[in-house]
């Protein structure tokens, strides 16, 4: 018995890694979230997922061209900054997902003391619930809630 020992153990070792070599295969294969919202909104709710805009936000980290934290200070730059890039996304905490729709149609914010674009998105209550109108009515006003604009090429 102890002579085939080393053996088992080998033929262990190479399941394993086979096994973590299809784990690897299924995550490629599965739909990009990232991609599937910037192309088309409505496909955020096609996600199969319970926090699909955190989902977006975690993906985003890493596939994003850039990314920065919007700011009332900070909230004019990156606004100009947008029209530098094909899509640009804000994220609110895991509660708000707003795409930028048109920039040119901009109406002005008292609160964020800039002139906001039109954006579409959700913010979820439970059910995720879509939303067409000027980022800052989306967004919320200035306060300590963390909003990341995602930028992509």
């Amino acid at each position: 018995m102890t002579k085939f020992f080393p053996f088992i153990l080998a033929g262990m070792f190479f399941v394993s890694c086979s096994n973590e070599t299809k784990s690897t295969d299924d995550t490629e294969s599965t739909p990009k979230i990232v991609k599937a919202f910037n192309k088309k909104i409505s496909a955020l709710e096609e996600f199969d997922s319970k926090t699909p805009i955190a989902d977006y936000a975690q993906e985003a980290e890493e596939t994003a061209a850039d990314k920065v934290t919007l700011t009332k200070e900070n909230v004019s730059s990156l606004i100009e900054q947008m029209e530098q890039y094909t899509f640009s996304v804000i994220v609110v905490e895991d509660h708000t997902i707003v795409k930028i729709s048109n920039i040119e149609d901009c109406k002005a914010s008292g609160s964020w003391g800039a002139c906001m674009p039109m954006g579409k998105g959700y913010i979820k209550r439970g059910d995720l619930v879509p939303k067409k109108d000027y980022i800052n009515n989306i967004i919320g006003t200035p306060d300590s809630q963390k909003r990341v604009v995602y930028f992509f090429n």
